[in-house]
């Protein structure tokens, strides 16, 4: 479910982050929604922010210790909004990149 909301969170920003939108998204039951946050909404916007902030820094902390160079691209995925994207050299590191958005 974090996953999820974290991926509705990035495409909708917070007022897009639905209880519906996510249990759609990732398949779970209603009932588990309100066991792993029973605060609601607020609870697993707050988690969804941090998984994300916390798959980020691990990606940063892969880039700034391989002896590989990258390039940061920027690139706009919609109206206003922009991603940026390492792009490695490497081969490890594209797969444990890759491993961690995955999941």
């Amino acid at each position: 479910m974090l996953i999820s909301a974290a991926e509705v969170l990035r495409e909708r920003g917070a007022a897009g982050v639905t209880i519906d939108e996510v249990l759609a998204r990732s398949g779970a039951p209603r009932g588990s929604v309100y066991y792993h946050f029973p605060e609601g909404r607020n609870q697993l916007l707050t988690e969804a922010l941090q998984y994300a902030g916390e798959a980020i820094t691990e990606v940063i902390d892969v880039v700034l210790g391989s002896q590989e160079q990258f390039m940061l691209k920027e690139r706009r995925t919609g109206r206003r909004r922009r991603r940026l994207t390492f792009v490695p050299t490497d081969d490890e590191l594209v797969s444990v990149i890759s491993r961690r958005f995955q999941r």
